[in-house]
C-alpha cells in the first residue's frame, strides 16, 4: 500500500489523476477488490481544497458503474451474472433475500446498498433482472454515495493530526478499532513523502 500510495503522490498534480480515480470507481461494480473508499481518501489527502469535488466526481463515476454494470447484465443475462458473482450465485439464498427486498423497496434498497459498507454488485445485479430504471439505479446509488464519499473526503482534507486528535481519540472509536486504524493508516501512509 506504501508503495502504490508513493505512486498516486507523484501523480496527483497531473490533470488524469482524478478522471483515474474515477474510471477506478466505475469499475469497482465489475472488479470488486478496488478499495474505492481509500483512493478517495489518498486523493484528497493530496489535494485537500478540492474534497468536495473529489467526493462528487468519484460518486457520479460510481453511479455509472452502476448502470453500465445494468446494462451489462440487462445485454448479457444469465452467463454474465455467473462470470461476474459466479454460477451458484442465482440459485443462493443472497440472490432470493435481495430479490424480495428490491421488490418491496426498490430504489430505497439500491439507495441503502450504497450508503453501506458491503458490495452493491449484488444488489445493482438483482435489480437489473426485475427492470428497475436505469436513471432509478443511478439516482440510488448516487444519492447513497454522495455522503459516504463525502464524509471520507472531508476527513481526509482535515489531514493526519486532525483525525488522530478529533476522530481516532473520539471515545465512541474505541469500540470500532478496527475503522480508526483502517482511517489512520490510509491517512499516514498518504501523507509520508
Amino acid at each position: 500500500m506504501k508503495r502504490f500510495i508513493k505512486r498516486l503522490r507523484k501523480y496527483a498534480s497531473k490533470p488524469w489523476f482524478l478522471p483515474l480515480i474515477c474510471f477506478l470507481a466505475a469499475i469497482d461494480l465489475f472488479v470488486v477488490f478496488l478499495p474505492t473508499e481509500g483512493m478517495i481518501m489518498t486523493t484528497t489527502l493530496m489535494r485537500p481544497r478540492r474534497w468536495f469535488l473529489n467526493a462528487f466526481s468519484v460518486t457520479t463515476a460510481s453511479a455509472l458503474g452502476a448502470v453500465a454494470l445494468a446494462i451489462t447484465n440487462r445485454t448479457y443475462g444469465e452467463p454474465f451474472i455467473a462470470w461476474i458473482a459466479g454460477p451458484e450465485f442465482l440459485h443462493s439464498t443472497t440472490w432470493q433475500k435481495t430479490e424480495v427486498w428490491i421488490e418491496h423497496y426498490g430504489f430505497w434498497a439500491v439507495l441503502l446498498s450504497a450508503l453501506g459498507p458491503l458490495p452493491q454488485q449484488p444488489v445493482i445485479l438483482v435489480a437489473a433482472v426485475l427492470h428497475m430504471t436505469l436513471p432509478a439505479i443511478f439516482f440510488a446509488a448516487w444519492l447513497g454515495r454522495i455522503p459516504k464519499y463525502s464524509f471520507f473526503s472531508y476527513l481526509a482534507s482535515r489531514g493526519e493530526k486532525w483525525i488522530r486528535e478529533e476522530v481516532a481519540a473520539h471515545p465512541s472509536f474505541n469500540k470500532i478499532p478496527r475503522i480508526r486504524d483502517f482511517l489512520l493508516k490510509i491517512v499516514h501512509d498518504a501523507e509520508k513523502p
